[in-house]
C-alpha cells in the first residue's frame, strides 16, 4: 500500500496550456516532447558529486509507439543506439543539449529540427517503461529539463490534506554564451 501511494504522490501533470504551446526563454521556444497532458513518472534527482549515480533527467509517461516531438528548434547530433537503447540528442544553442531515450529515430545526425517537430516513436526499454527519458544539459551539467517548459513554476501535488503543492521547477535564467 505504501508503495502504491508513492508512485501516485510522485506524478507531476504538466497542465497542456503551459506543455503545449511553446514557452519563450533565452534558449527559444520550447514544448513538452509529448503530447499533452504530461506526466512526470520519475523526477530529476541530480547526484551530489558528478560521478555519483542519479537521475539526469525526467521521465515522463508514455506509451510504446507514442510520437516524440523537439522540445526546442536545433540540430540532431545523435540518432543511433547508446549503451544498448535507441537515443535521439539535439544540439539547441552553444552549450544547450536535450536527449531523448527511448527513441527510435525519424531523424539522422545533421538535420535542423524545429520546436514541436517529430523526432521518432517511444521504443520498449526494460529500464524505461512506458515512458520517455528528457535530459537537460546546460554548459555541460545535467539541468531538470521541466525547467524548459515551465511558464512561472511546475507544482508536484501536496503530500497530503492541507498542505500547498511544492514548487518541483523554476524556468531557466538568463544565458550567456562565453
Amino acid at each position: 500500500m505504501i508503495a502504491i501511494l508513492t508512485v501516485a504522490v510522485a506524478w507531476i501533470t504538466v497542465p497542456e496550456a503551459t506543455a503545449s504551446r511553446p514557452h519563450r526563454s533565452s534558449f527559444g521556444a520550447w514544448i513538452a516532447p509529448l503530447p499533452t497532458p504530461v506526466q512526470v513518472t520519475r523526477d530529476f534527482t541530480p547526484p551530489s558529486q558528478r560521478w555519483l549515480a542519479g537521475h539526469r533527467g525526467v521521465d515522463l509517461k508514455a506509451p510504446i509507439g507514442a510520437p516524440v516531438r523537439s522540445a526546442g528548434p536545433g540540430r540532431i547530433v545523435y540518432a543511433g543506439d547508446l549503451a544498448g537503447r535507441p537515443v535521439v540528442s539535439i544540439q539547441h544553442a552553444p552549450g544547450v543539449r536535450t536527449t531523448y531515450e527511448p527513441v527510435t529515430a525519424n531523424v539522422s545526425i545533421g538535420d535542423r529540427v524545429r520546436v514541436g517537430q517529430r523526432i521518432g516513436r517511444i521504443a520498449p526499454d526494460d529500464d524505461h517503461d512506458s515512458a520517455l527519458h528528457w535530459g537537460l544539459k546546460v554548459r555541460g551539467i545535467y539541468v531538470n529539463p521541466l525547467r524548459l517548459i515551465a511558464g512561472a513554476v511546475i507544482l508536484k501535488p501536496s503530500d497530503g490534506p492541507g498542505q500547498k503543492p511544492r514548487v518541483i521547477a523554476r524556468p531557466i535564467r538568463a544565458y550567456k554564451s562565453e
